[in-house]
């Protein structure tokens, strides 16, 4: 997969896994949303869902080493159908964003509208790619 087509699934999701640095426990996974907000710019949300606590690790071990990994991908029973993308980069915990920017995620994901959002993780994009069984 060329690096046009990744970034156009990659903005056509919306859903991925999240990889941080823990340097006591190794890589750190969560499922998260995100909003391409430029070419070399993805940002994510930290949203009012119930958590266990506030102290979130991805936010932690960000703070220590912003290294991260995005990872989204498409399965199905299909094989012919599986793809994924993967964006490499380094991310900075912001308390919060431009309005325009918070404006998007917002519009591309609805259920936000009633919930507090932030802090924001920023992903300066580094590498992008991808592969596709077709």
């Amino acid at each position: 997969m060329d690096r046009v087509e990744a970034w156009r699934r990659l903005g056509a999701s919306g859903a991925g896994v999240l990889g941080t640095v823990d340097p006591d426990r190794g890589v750190h996974l969560v499922p998260v949303v995100y909003t391409r907000i430029s070419p070399s710019k993805i940002v994510i949300a930290i949203d009012a869902k119930p958590k266990l606590t506030r102290r979130l690790r991805r936010l932690t071990n960000l703070r220590r080493d912003p290294r991260v990994t995005l990872l989204v991908d498409h399965y199905e029973s299909d094989w012919s159908m599986l793809w994924w993308v993967r964006v490499d980069g380094r991310a900075a915990v912001r308390d919060e964003v431009a309005p325009h920017i918070e404006q998007q995620h917002r519009d591309r994901f609805p259920q936000l509208v009633d919930h507090v959002v932030g802090p924001w993780i920023e992903i300066e994009v580094d590498e992008v790619i991808g592969w596709s069984a077709t």
